[in-house]
């Protein structure tokens, strides 16, 4: 039941589309909404098809709910028979009721473009063996049980796109390896209790164009150097533990349309030079310690029109 109602809070939260005109900037320094869409969601735009009905044969008393197939009892994924797997480029088990740890012996499946485990009861950690599987384009591991650190053994997964482990139960810190996925476009970290400093090594991430890292335990300030960020649309960094001034130099970041501060201890006042800044749709910069309250510099209400 709790698992439910969290995830219709964060689909309420993250899908509803309200236009930046209908919200204005509050007291609290919240200004417009943000069209956001999970990383499920980012999976399905991708084509991600149904497990075929082959890989399901082996396993009875299937329930048909509407177009898809969810089982009645929770599948181990190491039962399934690995030979039913190594002719698939894509395996998709979202909310498909699998249970179980991620098997060693799937890192040869290194033909795999595509893993989708959204929402399942799939717990343990991540295996450092799967850094085989070069030929990812998307691994979903959001909303399972997945305990432990990342590991830096994945840095080799350079076509990743799309990596979600949101709302699982692992800790550490981000590995500066991780710089190393040259092609990853969205990453989302969500609802874990990762601590430590953002890498600043992830400004080399050219391609980033959504990072999330929203209720964790991070710590340190925001890197400068994430100012070299410059395919960056969405950054949602809120309810952490990041402090310092913010840096002058992300004035850089002009594809920003999604910006999310708030609740850390961040201090200093904010930098007239996020004038620059003028697709932003929506600014969360709340529940802070900005000197003189926060007041928005006279330059960003004029040249940024969510401001005006």
């Amino acid at each position: 039941m709790l698992r439910t109602v969290l995830a219709l809070a964060v689909a309420l939260a993250w899908e509803s589309v309200v236009s930046a005109t209908q919200a204005p900037c509050n007291a609290a320094h919240v200004c417009g909404a943000d069209m956001g869409f999970s990383v499920h969601a980012a999976a399905q735009l991708s084509g991600e098809a149904q497990l075929v009905d082959d890989l399901l044969a082996q396993l009875p008393k299937l329930d048909h709910i509407g177009g898809g197939r969810r089982l009645q009892a929770l599948l181990p994924l190491q039962n399934i028979n690995l030979t039913l797997l190594t002719s698939r480029t894509s395996l998709n088990l979202a909310e498909a009721g699998v249970a179980g740890t991620l098997p060693d012996t799937w890192s040869q499946l290194t033909q795999l473009q595509r893993i989708n485990l959204y929402y399942n009861d799939v717990e343990g950690t991540l295996p450092a063996s799967w850094s085989t599987l070069t030929a990812l384009t998307e691994l979903i591991l959001g909303w399972n049980w997945f305990e432990g650190t990342i590991p830096p053994e994945w840095s080799t997964l350079v076509n990743v796109r799309i990596l979600g482990l949101e709302t699982n139960l692992m800790t550490g810190s981000l590995p500066p390896a991780w710089s190393g996925l040259s092609g990853l476009w969205y990453l989302s970290l969500v609802n874990n209790t990762f601590e430590g400093t953002l890498p600043s090594e992830y400004s080399s991430l050219s391609g980033l164009q959504s990072l999330f890292t929203t209720n964790n335990a991070m710590t340190g300030t925001l890197p400068d150097a994430y100012s070299m960020l410059s395919s960056a649309t969405r950054l949602y960094l809120g309810t952490n533990r990041h402090g310092g001034s913010l840096p002058a130099s992300w004035s850089a970041l002009r594809q920003l349309y999604a910006l999310d501060l708030s609740n850390n201890t961040l201090t200093g006042t904010l930098p007239s030079a996020w004038s620059t800044l003028t697709r932003l749709t929506y600014l969360n910069l709340s529940d802070n310690a900005f000197a003189n309250d926060g007041a928005l510099p006279v330059e960003w209400t004029t040249s940024i029109p969510l401001l005006r």
